[in-house]
């Protein structure tokens, strides 16, 4: 028989993937809009591919809206495969579905690769929707199997930092 906490935690996991996989499906929707980036200074190098954003980035397309002291953009065949977003920390935000409540991430790095749909946080990385938060030192999530994983990030075993899930209570109205 499965222990209570046991049932707690893969709720909170179920909970997270279902949540994750509204935003897979918002990401394809955002995708298609046209995108707007402010920040204090730019940099394109065209034989890398590469554009970085720098000094208060401030992208949005769509529903999406990403703030982060940096933000580089990789082409390739004229298609971005790669945003890194950098910060102290890097915050996200999302609209994942009409009437459903924001999706927040934050992480010191956030890092999309577009052509295999991975999303990584990374450095004090949380992600929280209806009340519902997880973090960790890292949270990889892979949009097309729908897997989340989280992992403490701690470099040895004396480290007190965990992954931490927090549930509102079941029934209870989310704010």
């Amino acid at each position: 028989m499965t222990s209570y906490k046991a049932q707690v935690t893969q709720l909170g996991f179920a909970l997270f993937i279902l949540l994750l996989a509204q935003l897979s499906s918002a990401l394809e929707s955002d995708r298609d809009q046209l995108m707007e980036i402010e920040s204090d200074s730019a940099e394109f190098d065209e034989l890398a591919g590469l554009t970085t954003y720098s000094g208060n980035v401030h992208l949005i397309q769509g529903t999406i809206e990403l703030l982060a002291d940096e933000i580089q953009l990789r082409a390739e065949n004229d298609q971005i495969v790669e945003l890194i977003a950098t910060g102290g920390p890097a915050r996200y935000e999302q609209l994942p579905e009409l009437g459903a409540e924001k999706l927040f991430a934050q992480s010191n790095r956030i890092r999309y690769l577009l052509d295999q749909d991975l999303i990584e946080l990374s450095g004090d990385a949380s992600l929280s929707q209806q009340g519902t938060t997880l973090s960790g030192g890292t949270i990889l999530y892979d949009v097309r199997q729908h897997i989340l994983k989280a992992s403490s990030g701690a470099t040895n075993q004396n480290s007190t930092e965990r992954v931490r899930v927090v549930l509102p209570p079941l029934g209870s109205e989310r704010p």
